[in-house]
């Protein structure tokens, strides 16, 4: 048996375990990578979805891949599998799996309880005009129907605590786009579960990686969502044990390149031509590739990516807040006065993208309490543990 091919069965047969000197720091690239995905999404929404009836060009390949929501998701769901499983493999262990998952629910559970709380306050201050923008802007799959019932604190804690996590959507969707967070909440139970009782299991990551490609390519969007989540766990151990380092040597980074450009190009041209099928396959090959590139990684790595990634989930969640609210009344305004042409269009997405990042940051404020009772909750289940130094397990907590 050749060398090579030896060396990868072995690979694959071994079990899983943490490396002492994979690394001591946070993968920043991860949160730079999530803030421009973020960005992404509600520039998809804005412009891809809600203002191109105004302004048709804005719809093209290269929005198609960079205003990408569906392709942005994806990228999230790799990047939390890793993000989730990276402290496990830089030699942090149980201890770091365990802290992490006494505080997944808290960590998604209250910056969306407070995001929905945004909305009940703007509904009871009669601001929200999705419904009269709807008549002009929206078709049977986007605004219509959107916040179509009583806005009343019970539905919002029902929604924010509990229905919001459910696979299947509740009938009344404070947030629409809030969709991913049931698959957020079960994929990173699934990338625990593995972590913690599955790791020796001989021959694990062959498994893993068998059953990622079979559920990536399956018809379900369903499975291709689990699938990034096993790719993010495998991307997180393949690079501790140096396997990106090695894959992207100097000499390959044209190669690397130019693959890249043609992956992106093939995903905006599908996205323009109206094929949204399989996004998770282009997110992993694209992740797959920036992770290989030093150069691109050094980019997200960057301060304004991580800028961006510091607000990453606040963006995500305060979007439709805008969109239902200022960036609706704007439209609605404008409509009635003939002046939403062209112009007037960038100007409202542009403005609602700019409110959007101002809003994010004013929403700060609740990641950091929640940072707090994760916290309190890691040290009254896991007292030592909340001793430890807790750095390793920032970025996971970021999204």
């Amino acid at each position: 048996m050749p060398a090579p091919t030896y060396a990868i069965l072995r690979y694959l047969a071994a079990p899983l375990r943490p490396r002492p000197r994979a690394g001591e720091g946070r993968l920043s690239e991860l949160d730079g990578l999530r803030g421009w995905a973020a960005l992404g999404v509600v520039c998809y929404h804005v412009f891809w979805e809600t203002l191109y009836f105004r302004a048709p060009e804005m719809r093209n390949i290269v929005t198609g891949v960079v205003f990408d929501g569906g392709l942005a998701v994806s990228i999230f769901f790799v990047l939390s599998g890793e993000a989730l499983s990276a402290p496990f493999f830089q030699g942090k262990g149980d201890a770091a799996v365990r802290a992490l998952a006494i505080k997944r629910y808290t960590r998604l559970a209250i910056p969306v309880l407070s995001s929905c709380a945004l909305i009940w306050a703007l509904g009871a201050a009669g601001w929200i005009y999705v419904d009269k923008a709807a008549v002009f802007a929206g078709r049977e799959h986007w605004m219509t129907g959107w916040l179509a019932f009583p806005l009343t604190f019970e539905g919002l804690v029902r929604y924010g605590l509990f229905d919001v996590f459910t696979l299947v959507r509740p009938a009344r969707e404070w947030n629409p786009f809030l969709w991913t967070m049931g698959v957020e909440l079960d994929g990173s139970l699934l990338v625990f579960a593995i972590l913690l009782f599955a790791r020796e299991v001989r021959g694990l990551r062959g498994a893993l990686l068998a059953c990622a490609i079979g559920m990536a390519c399956a018809p379900s969007h369903a499975m291709q969502n689990v699938s990034c989540f096993l790719v993010g766990l495998l991307f997180a151990d393949f690079r501790a044990t140096g396997g990106f380092a090695a894959l992207g040597t100097r000499e390959r980074q044209a190669l690397l390149a130019t693959a890249l450009a043609g992956v992106m190009f093939s995903a905006g041209a599908a996205a323009y031509s109206g094929h949204h099928d399989h996004k998770n396959l282009y997110a992993v090959a694209i992740l797959l590739l920036v992770f290989a590139m030093p150069g691109v990684s050094a980019f997200f790595r960057a301060p304004l990516s991580q800028t961006l990634g510091k607000i990453s989930f606040p963006l995500y969640l305060v979007q439709f807040a805008v969109i239902v609210s200022p960036m609706s009344g704007a439209m609605v305004f404008a409509e009635s006065h003939g002046a939403l042409g062209r112009p007037m269009a960038y100007a409202i997405g542009i403005g609602a993208v700019a409110l959007t990042i101002g809003a994010a940051y004013a929403f700060l404020p609740v990641e950091r309490f929640t940072a707090k009772v994760g916290g309190a909750l890691v040290g009254w289940a896991r007292p030592n543990q909340a001793r430890r130094n807790a750095s390793g397990v920032k970025s996971a907590m970021r999204g």
